[in-house]
């Protein structure tokens, strides 16, 4: 096998068909909505300062039920807005 044909089969990728017809990537769904745990995780912030500037109506929140979910495209706006005020 030449060295160019070695390369070559070194960048495709295998995929994996599930039972369900579907490929990896097919199955992978952007997100919408993230816990409170993963947004925290996702601003780099704790869950106790999540939930106060929740409180504080500086994020907004989406509450189906018991249920308490945060926006990504929300969590997007509140860093622009926060870091042209510093």
């Amino acid at each position: 096998m030449s060295e160019n044909a070695h390369h070559a089969l070194a960048r495709i990728e295998p995929i994996f068909v599930g039972t369900d017809g579907l490929t990896r990537r097919e199955r992978q769904v952007e997100r919408l909505l993230l816990t409170p745990r993963e947004a925290a995780a996702a601003l780099g912030i704790c869950e106790r300062t999540l939930y106060t500037l929740t409180k504080r109506g500086e994020i907004p929140v989406v509450r189906a039920g018991r249920l308490v979910r945060y926006s990504v495209e929300d969590l997007k706006t509140w860093i622009k807005k926060s870091s042209e005020c510093a």
